[in-house]
């Protein structure tokens, strides 16, 4: 959902994996189908309900043979419970995986910085995966929130990446003067203009996370596999 994102988390799990020749990477199946329509523009009652393509893409998968199947796309994950419902295989949630990761690495951080979507934000999909942890989640101002989505929409998945670095310093340092002690980087697109950024506090990568996630429960349940740590 998302070409350039897609390629990205591809690159990621092929990074995260440690080989010695083709032959042991992990069997990927992807579907990069970018007429799945706007999830943001659903959620925010803009545009037509994406559902049902999503769901066609995971029986297309679970047809093609796959034993997992997880969406680079963190407001897909408003539908994460629908498609739960129908699939016969696990769906790994990205947001999950990068809930597990915070409270493994980051026990004492109680602010959380969240860069997202609009969809992201009104849905509180991450707010509700972190619900009974101590960690509350801050999101930007209103105008700052604006200027995001234009990032998003407008240059990152336009190709305009490097146009978009600029302002995503400032945010990130702007929430940082908030109390943000960690940022989420909540949108699959938004690390790749946050590769470079310098900033003071980490900076958490759900796609990274899920990949490494990912190869290490293939490489326990397989045994074929390492993981680069």
């Amino acid at each position: 959902m998302g070409p350039e994102a897609t390629i990205y988390f591809f690159k990621k799990i092929t990074e995260a994996t440690r080989v010695e020749k083709d032959q042991d990477h992990i069997h990927l199946i992807i579907d990069s189908n970018p007429k799945i329509p706007d999830r943001t523009k659903y959620i925010l009652g803009e545009g037509p309900n994406p559902l049902s393509t999503l769901l066609k893409s995971l029986k297309l998968l679970e047809n093609f043979g796959a034993d997992l199947v997880t969406m680079p796309c963190n407001t897909a994950h408003y539908f994460i419970d629908d498609l739960r419902k129908e699939a016969k295989i696990e769906v790994v949630s990205i947001l999950e995986t990068t809930r597990d990761y915070i409270k493994e690495k980051y026990p004492l951080v109680k602010n959380i910085g969240l860069l997202a979507t609009s969809g992201t934000i009104e849905s509180k999909i991450y707010h509700k995966t972190f619900e009974n942890t101590h960690y509350a989640i801050l999101t930007p101002e209103k105008e700052d929130q604006e200027n995001l989505m234009e990032a998003i929409y407008s240059k990152i998945k336009r190709g305009k990446i490097e146009e978009s670095r600029h302002f995503f310093n400032y945010l990130c340092k702007k929430m940082i003067g908030r109390g943000s002690e960690m940022i989420i980087a909540g949108c699959t697109e938004i690390p790749l203009a946050m590769e470079t950024l310098s900033v003071d506090v980490p900076i958490i990568d759900p796609m990274e996370i899920t990949a490494t996630y990912i190869v290490r429960k293939i490489k326990s349940e397989k045994g074929n596999h390492e993981v680069k740590k």
